[in-house]
């Protein structure tokens, strides 16, 4: 980053990751473009070295947030590049481990995505995202 300005920028744009739904549309536009401008080239690495990438429920069982994230922009753009996503709940508690699951396969459908992968014993392998509940 060069300048202080590109600081604010790349701070809003995270800030964006966790952004809850229902923002205003001009302000979900701006992030959306900022995403391709600036992470896209991050994502593109990540995504040539084989990282699968997490939808994420943890802060809603904590009762921080009532959505999965990241956000539905950052979804988007990662399934228009084609990388691969599974679920975590990031849970602290046994009872947590598949907390918001429904919503977070449900946001990864609303995003275009019909494949998760899934870790065995095997390593991670990809299925149907019908079966991620199951």
């Amino acid at each position: 980053l060069n300048t202080a300005q590109e600081t604010v920028r790349l701070t809003a744009a995270l800030e964006g990751f966790f952004l809850e739904a229902d923002i205003e549309e001009s302000q979900r536009d701006a992030y959306a473009a900022y995403l391709k401008r600036r992470i896209r080239p991050a994502m593109e690495r990540l995504i040539r070295a084989g990282k699968i990438f997490e939808i994420n429920t943890g802060a809603i069982s904590r009762g921080y947030r009532q959505t999965p994230y990241p956000a539905e922009p950052l979804l988007r753009l990662l399934r228009e590049m084609d990388g691969k996503i599974l679920f975590t709940a990031d849970a602290h508690r046994a009872c947590d481990v598949a907390f918001g699951y429904a919503e977070a396969v449900e946001l990864a459908r609303r995003c275009g995505f019909d494949t998760f992968w899934r870790l065995t014993e095997e390593g991670f392998v990809p299925a149907p995202l019908h079966r991620a509940l199951t």
